[in-house]
Formats: structure tokens, sequence, C-alpha cells
């Protein structure tokens, strides 16, 4: 298991606890994205825009897998 599997499995953990956590969604989302899984983190980008409108993270994130997506 590498670290992206890890890290992914301790934000999915986290959220089991705090449903509403936005960051957890944010790394989640980057994990998926260092994974070269767009689709993925995508979702998981947009949870956490609709939990935190002005979480800076999930938006230059947002920003960032538009670009890769097209």
């Amino acid at each position: 298991m590498g670290l992206q599997d890890e890290a992914i499995i301790s934000y999915q953990q986290a959220l089991h606890f705090k449903p509403d956590y936005a960051a957890a969604y944010v790394g989640l989302a980057v994990s998926f994205m260092t994974l070269s899984q767009p689709a993925e983190a995508s979702t998981y980008c947009d949870k956490a825009l609709q939990l935190d409108p002005t979480h800076v993270n999930a938006i230059a994130l947002a920003a960032n897998i538009a670009k890769h997506t097209g």
C-alpha cells in the first residue's frame, strides 16, 4: 500500500467521525489527483465546496482539476 492509499484511508476515517469536515474532502481530492484520477478528485472537491464554498484550497484545486480535465 502506498502513501496515497494510506492517506485516502485516513481521510475516509476522519469523515466517518466528522462527515462535514471539508478539509478531509480536499485531502481526498488531492490524493486522487496525485493518483491521476481527476474524476474521483472532482467528486470530493465538489463535496468540499458544498460544505464550505470559501475553502481556498478547494477553490484552487477545483481550478486545477478543470485545467486537467478540459
